[in-house]
């Protein structure tokens, strides 16, 4: 979107947080500590990996040992394993990780979530009517948001999303 002209119309209300998660016992205690194990982390390309590096490089942590999985809900299986000391996952997989006795270990910063973008050919008066119909879907069509998994849209701010691309180095 920085470079491309590309223009936020809504976003999840909330923000997004990606956890490092360690074992009950582990002996990690800090992110830092997390320099010299494993760490696995979901597949390359996601969102959840993206910030977890940039809050890696955020601790100085270049060069770390992961490996990837396919699915966030495998990484917590590769950490009960021993396959990795520290894993990365989403904030509901985090939260069942908890409830079953592990540990989070640290947080990324909050980021914005879910973001639909208007392609920069987009005429600003589509734009506009787009982004109307899209929050209205929050009294209008909620059933239909809770099938994807979102409580509401918020209006997309384009600082946001620049923070967003700040901090992931896209």
């Amino acid at each position: 979107m920085r470079d491309d002209g590309y223009q936020p119309l809504v976003r999840r209300a909330g923000p997004y947080k990606a956890a490092f998660i360690v074992a009950k016992d582990s002996p990690i205690k800090t992110l830092t500590e997390a320099r010299k194990v494993r760490i696995v982390m979901p597949d390359e390309h996601s969102a959840t990996t993206a910030v977890a590096r940039a809050e890696l490089r955020r601790h100085n942590i270049t060069n770390p040992d992961v490996l990837h999985v396919k699915f966030q809900e495998a990484v917590a299986q590769q950490v009960t394993g021993g396959l990795g000391q520290v894993g990365v996952v989403n904030p509901t997989i985090a939260r069942q990780w908890t409830e079953q006795g592990g540990r989070v270990l640290a947080e990324t910063q909050p980021v914005v979530n879910w973001s639909v973008l208007a392609s920069p050919a987009m005429p600003a008066d589509t734009v506009r009517l787009l982004q109307e119909t899209l929050l209205g879907m929050n009294t209008q069509a909620a059933p239909i948001l809770g099938a994807l998994g979102v409580k509401e849209w918020a209006k997309a701010e384009r600082q946001d999303y620049m923070a967003l691309l700040d901090y992931t180095k896209e």
